[in-house]
């Protein structure tokens, strides 16, 4: 099994974890679970940048740049993360219409679990429920693994 993690459930994971704690325990215990049934996580990118960019929302620069930092670090150690590259232009164009999303920021992470052969997405956004019916899409707390 394969699942794509969207910045939601990555920023639950670590830059929220004190302010929302339910999320974050839903999170983390899907984490483990993914890791003692080797089950592969996949983040992309957008992810990663979206994640560093977090922070700016509440602090200035100069903290939050270090703030994101430290959140990368966190994400980045979780055992047995796959990272996928930032989308070519030619697969954007392929896949944008199949995955038209009110959100158009979604879509990349869309393509991405889909290129990358991912059996869902897990997030805690709900415009992905509006391309369900191409690609599974849970909450952390839903995933059946």
């Amino acid at each position: 099994m394969k699942l794509y993690l969207d910045t939601t459930v990555l920023a639950a994971l670590t830059y929220f974890k004190d302010k929302d704690v339910k999320r974050f325990s839903e999170s983390r215990k899907l984490i483990k679970n993914c890791s003692e049934k080797k089950v592969t996580i996949v983040i992309s990118f957008y992810s990663i940048h979206e994640l560093f960019l977090l922070p700016l929302e509440y602090h200035d620069e100069k903290k939050a740049r270090k703030i994101g930092l430290t959140l990368l670090k966190e994400i980045l150690d979780i055992e047995g993360i796959e990272i996928t590259e930032l989308l070519s232009r030619e697969n954007k164009i392929q896949y944008q219409e199949k995955f038209s999303m009110s959100d158009r920021t979604d879509i990349p992470h869309a393509i991405s679990a889909y290129i990358e052969n991912c059996d869902c997405i897990v997030t805690y956004d709900s415009h992905f429920d509006q391309i369900s019916d191409k690609i599974d899409v849970f909450k952390p707390e839903d995933v059946p693994i």
